[in-house]
């Protein structure tokens, strides 16, 4: 709600998963997110792993 209260889009999930699930459609879409925020302790996949994924998915070529 803050966030939004200042112009900021946001979107949130509960874990993992859903995470990378997310992050991976919006890259697809182009429309990648600028700044994710993980909680290193999640349930499920813990936010490490969680960051690792999405960075080996929206990992640039050179």
């Amino acid at each position: 709600m803050i966030l939004h209260n200042i112009g900021v889009r946001s979107s949130w999930v509960l874990g993992g998963d859903e995470a990378v699930k997310m992050v991976a459609e919006a890259h697809t879409a182009g429309d990648d997110f600028d700044v994710c925020f993980m909680d290193w302790r999640m349930p499920g996949m813990d936010g490490i792993e969680t960051t690792r994924r999405i960075r080996v998915l929206v990992a640039r070529k050179r």
